[in-house]
This record gives structure tokens, sequence and C-alpha cells, in this order.
């Protein structure tokens, strides 16, 4: 019981420091992303903001096709001819987003200047890190609120043994009771005087 108690304690004890931490994070960035988008200037953001967004989804694609190669690979080798068509199909898919993220950045990046972007860079690279740690701190979070559920649940459970040991002992109690009380009241009427 104790164990449990203090397992369910660490893990709320973590989620709250984890749930201080993205909140952290979150003020931090609202700070800086204004100050940079100060710095930078509003307007050169959004104009530049859909050519970030479509590097962005560019990479997101890359990943996906690499993703889906390794996987088309790994099933060229042990696979049925079903299994093996899905993995073609998923890389075909994949290839063919990349490429039309190919496109998409190809597009946007006609639109603006290389000095431009090169100017706004700073804003969008500081935005893809704050992503990336945001992006941790609410893993860790997932993470321990599921620790949190399953430290709850043992808890919960100890509860119920501890319950279910004190029930059992009533139980024994009671029933010694009952089986005292016959002997003790037949003791008792024997011992009363007799009518004279």
């Amino acid at each position: 019981m104790n164990n449990a108690a203090s397992d369910l304690n660490a893990a709320q004890e973590a989620l709250t420091h984890c749930v201080k931490e993205r909140k952290s994070r979150l003020q931090l960035w609202a700070v800086l992303s204004a100050r940079l988008s100060r710095s930078v200037g509003a307007h050169r953001l959004a104009k530049a903001k859909p050519v970030y967004e479509s590097r962005r989804r560019l990479e997101a694609a890359r990943r996906a096709v690499t993703q889906a190669s390794k996987r088309f690979s790994a099933a060229v080798e042990g696979s049925s001819d079903e299994q093996l068509a899905s993995h073609a199909s998923k890389h075909a898919g994949c290839l063919a987003d990349f490429q039309a993220a190919q496109a998409a950045v190809a597009k946007e990046s006609a639109r603006v200047s290389a000095h431009y972007l090169d100017a706004v860079a700073p804003y969008f690279e500081a935005e893809v890190e704050h992503t990336e740690r945001l992006s941790e701190v609410n893993l860790l979070f997932q993470h321990l609120r599921a620790q949190v559920a399953a430290a709850k649940a043992r808890y919960h459970g100890s509860l119920r043994g501890l319950e279910d040991l004190s029930n059992q002992a009533h139980s024994r109690r009671a029933a010694a009771f009952n089986d005292a009380a016959p002997i003790e009241a037949a003791g008792t009427f024997s011992r009363m005087p007799s009518e004279s």
C-alpha cells in the first residue's frame, strides 16, 4: 500500500513538473516570437510563412518516403504478395506526396527572394526549435499521464485489497462471536438459580 501511494505521489509530482515546464516553454516562446517578429517584421513573416510551411511539409514527406522505403525493402525479403503489394502502394503514395511537396516548395520559393527568406530565417529556425522542444515535453506529458493512471490503478487495487482484508477480519470476528455466543448463553441458563 505504501509503495503504491509513494509511486502515485512521485508520478503526480513528475506530471506537475512537466505541466509547469510546458507552460514555461509556451510563455517563453510567446515572448521570443514577439521579439523576433518585431525585429524581422510581421509583413515579412507573413510573406515568407508559406515557403517555410511548404518546406516543413517537404521534410515530413521525405521522412515518410524513407520509412515507406524501409518497410518496402523489408517486405521484399519475406512477405506475401499481398503484403508486398500493400507496401508498394504505400510507398508509391508517399513518393507522390513527396513530389507534390517538392513542387509546392518550388512554387512558393519563386514568389519570395532568397534575400527575403534569409532575413526571416531566424524566426522560423527558432519556431522549429520551439516546436521540437514542445513535442518532447508533450511526449513526456503523455508518458507521465499514463504512469499516473497506472499508479492510480495500483493504489486503488491496494485499497481494495486492504478493504478485503478488513472485511475478512470483521467476518472472522463476527463468526467467532456468533460461535461463542450460544455457549455463553447456554452457560448463563444453567447457572440460573433454581426455583425453590
